[in-house]
């Protein structure tokens, strides 16, 4: 079965230096007005991904960095990964 899966990427934390709270390696919490207020955020890099999805058959993965078409804003990090669950 192929999936597809995004993930923040660790890039977006050198992005955004200091401004959230750092809970340990890679993981941080948002404090911003919203749903996300509190939660704590997972930012792999490129090896960790390797690491974490060691069990699937990776098809194509893309690193790109969004962009806010409105205000022309340059935003965070993603990884954007097609896979297939190995049996």
């Amino acid at each position: 079965m192929k999936s597809f899966v995004t993930f923040g990427s660790s890039k977006t934390l050198e992005y955004y230096p200091n401004r959230w709270d750092v809970l340990e390696r890679n993981v941080i919490v948002k404090h911003e007005d919203g749903p996300e207020d509190g939660i704590p955020h997972f930012y792999p890099d490129a090896e960790d991904l390797k690491m974490l999805l060691q069990d699937f058959d990776i098809l194509q993965t893309r690193h790109s960095q969004n962009v806010d078409l409105f205000s022309d804003t340059w935003k965070g990090f993603h990884f954007f990964i097609n896979l297939k669950v190995v049996k």
